[in-house]
């Protein structure tokens, strides 16, 4: 099987080559042989087309919990399209959360920054979650501008058992004192 071939001998689709090149990425970025700003090179002389100046989020100590994710990207040459994909993995590796954000044209030098919130509701397990920043050109998923990663923390929510724990608990506090809750009639 030759690259950009699948395994039945057809062509990969345009997704199958963005999940190659994120799933290379994370394994590289979680094996340390990239540094966590590992920018992508542009075609014809290797310059770089842009990098990713900050890519932040906040932690998430509490259940129900806000995370703000923020970024700010640079040009280093005129770019006409382009867009930012976020994704966030838990910590037992799926995917939990993703966002696409159109940037316009940017001139080489310009800057943009972009923000967005998610709610740990939804959010799987307690522990660190990774957070991943591709800049592509266009409407692709190459990550072929640049490629960032940071981490941040959450405890996403009480969980099943200990909500069925409370509830029981409250279902028997309730239970102990009906009396104080009958309502006599004079």
């Amino acid at each position: 099987m030759t690259a950009g071939m699948d395994a039945k001998g057809g062509r990969w689709t345009g997704l199958q080559r963005w999940l190659a090149a994120f799933v290379a990425a994370t394994l590289l970025l979680g094996a340390g042989a990239l540094p966590a700003e590992a920018d992508s090179h542009a075609q014809g002389g290797g310059r770089r087309r842009g990098r990713i100046v900050r890519l932040t989020a906040s932690d998430a100590p509490d259940p129900d919990t806000t995370i703000t994710v923020s970024s700010q990207v640079q040009a280093n040459v005129d770019i006409t399209r382009s867009n930012l994909f976020y994704i966030i993995i838990s910590p037992n590796r799926r995917i939990v959360a993703t966002h696409r954000t159109s940037v316009g044209a940017l001139a080489a030098g310009a800057t943009f920054s972009d923000s967005w919130t998610v709610s740990n509701s939804s959010f799987p397990v307690e522990g660190t979650y990774s957070l991943f920043l591709c800049w592509s050109t266009g409407a692709a998923r190459r990550c072929n501008i640049a490629v960032a990663r940071t981490t941040f923390f959450s405890v996403p929510t009480l969980g099943w058992t200990l909500s069925l724990v409370g509830a029981g608990l409250i279902a028997m506090w309730i239970w102990r004192r009906r009396a104080d809750f009958r309502i006599e009639r004079a």
